[in-house]
C-alpha cells in the first residue's frame, strides 16, 4: 500500500490482503481448535446462500502533492486495506469505502454506528455497535453472509474468500470457503484472544498466547501444532503469517517471496499481499517484502501512524491526526496519498 510520507509523509491491520490482489489484513495491534463454514454460519448466525455472481503504479505517492488529492478530509479510527478496495471507521462511527466495488465489496451500509471493519479480497465485513457482525460484497461459499448474525463479535477478519471471528464467548468461528481447511466447520475447542483470516489459511492466538493456525500450510504459513513462545499480535497474509512477540520483535512464517521483516520493535503489524508493515515504536512505518507499486518501502515514513494495514498491491494507516494516507497500486482508486 502507498505511503503519503515516505517521499511526502508515508500513507498507511487478513484478511488476508491478496496476493497481488486477493488478500487482505487488518493491523494487529500490539499492546486452535478449529473454527465454522458457510453451512454453519447460515444455520447459526443468520448467513445465506453463496450470492457468487494492468497494473498501475501511483506516481504521486513517489513525487506528488498530498494536497492534490486530499478527499474528504474524514478523520478516521480505524483503516483496512482489502485486495483492491478499502474500509474506514470515522470518528463518527460510520463506515467510509473507496476502490474496486465490482461485487459490492465497497457499499458499506449507509447509517448505523460501526465498532469494527475488516476488508478481504472482495468482500467486507464489520461489527456493528451491537455487536453483531454485518457483510456486504462477493458472497462466494457464504464468506459475506446477507444477514447480519445471531451471535455477538468481539472482532473479525476477512479473508480471501473466508472470514473468521472471535465471538463474545472467545470461542473463534469462521465460515466461507473451506478447500483448504482455512474455514472449518463448529466453533473452535478452545478460546482465542484474537484471530487473522489470510489467503487459505487462518491464525490466532489463544489464551495461553500461544499461536494456532489452519488451512494451506504449502509454504509453512500454517504450522498446525502450537507455537513454543508466546505472542501478542498475529496477521494472516497470503502466503505467509507473521506475529509480535512478547519481546515486540517481528517475527515471520511462509513463503520467502514475502521478505524478511524488520529488526525494528512494533507497536501494530500487518501482513498482506507479498508484504508486511509496522508501526514501530517512534510512531513511523517501516516495510518489507514486495514493493513492485510501492507498497512496501523499506525507509521508514516522514509522518508519524497510529495504525497501519496491508492489503494486495497497497498499504494504508491512520496518521497522527487521523486522516488515511495510502501507496501503493492505486488502479481502482484503494490508496490515495491523503483521503
Amino acid at each position: 500500500m502507498g505511503l503519503v510520507g515516505w517521499t511526502l509523509a508515508a500513507c498507511g491491520g487478513s484478511s488476508s490482503k491478496d496476493a497481488p490482489q486477493d488478500q487482505q489484513s487488518d493491523g494487529a495491534v500490539v499492546d486452535g481448535s478449529r473454527p465454522a463454514d458457510k453451512d454453519a454460519m447460515a444455520s447459526s448466525e443468520g448467513g445465506g446462500d453463496a450470492a457468487d455472481a494492468a497494473s498501475n503504479r501511483d506516481s504521486s505517492v513517489a513525487d506528488g502533492d498530498a494536497s492534490l488529492h486530499d478527499g474528504g478530509g474524514e478523520l478516521f479510527k480505524s483503516v483496512s486495506a482489502g485486495g483492491g478496495h478499502t474500509c474506514g471507521i470515522t470518528t463518527s462511527d460510520a463506515i467510509v469505502c473507496w476502490g474496486a466495488n465490482d461485487y459490492g465489496q465497497s457499499d458499506a451500509p449507509s447509517v448505523g454506528a460501526f465498532k469494527s471493519v475488516s476488508a478481504g479480497s472482495q468482500h467486507t465485513c464489520a461489527i456493528r455497535s451491537d455487536d453483531k457482525v454485518v457483510c456486504w460484497g462477493r458472497n462466494l461459499s457464504g464468506a459475506a453472509p446477507p444477514t447480519p448474525s445471531v451471535s455477538s463479535f468481539k472482532s473479525i477478519s476477512a479473508g480471501d474468500v473466508h472470514t473468521c471471528g472471535v465471538r463474545a464467548d472467545d470461542l473463534v468461528v469462521c465460515w466461507g470457503t473451506n478447500t483448504e481447511g482455512e474455514a472449518p466447520p463448529g466453533p473452535s475447542a478452545s478460546t482465542f484472544k484474537s484471530v487473522s483470516a489470510g489467503g487459505y489459511h487462518s491464525c490466532g492466538i489463544g489464551s495461553d498466547d500461544k499461536i494456532v493456525c489452519w488451512g494451506r500450510n504449502a509454504e509453512g504459513q500454517a504450522p498446525t501444532a502450537p507455537t513454543a513462545v508466546s505472542y501478542k499480535a498475529v496477521s494472516a497474509g497470503f502466503l505467509q503469517t507473521c506475529a509480535v512477540g512478547v519481546d515486540d520483535l517481528v517475527t515471520c512464517w511462509g513463503s520467502a517471496l514475502a521478505g524478511t521483516p524488520v529488526a525494528d520493535s512494533a507497536k501494530v503489524l500487518d501482513s498482506g499481499g507479498y508484504s508486511g508493515c509496522i508501526v514501530r515504536t517512534d510512531d513511523k512505518v517501516v516495510c518489507w517484502g514486495n514493493n513492485f507499486y510501492g507498497q512496501a518501502p523499506t525507509t521508514a515514513s516522514v509522518d508519524t501512524f497510529t495504525s497501519v494495514s496491508v492489503g494486495g498491491n497497497f498499504t494504508c494507516g491512520i496518521r497522527a491526526d487521523a486522516r488515511v494516507a495510502c501507496w501503493g497500486d492505486n488502479t481502482n482508486g484503494q490508496a490515495p496519498p491523503l483521503r
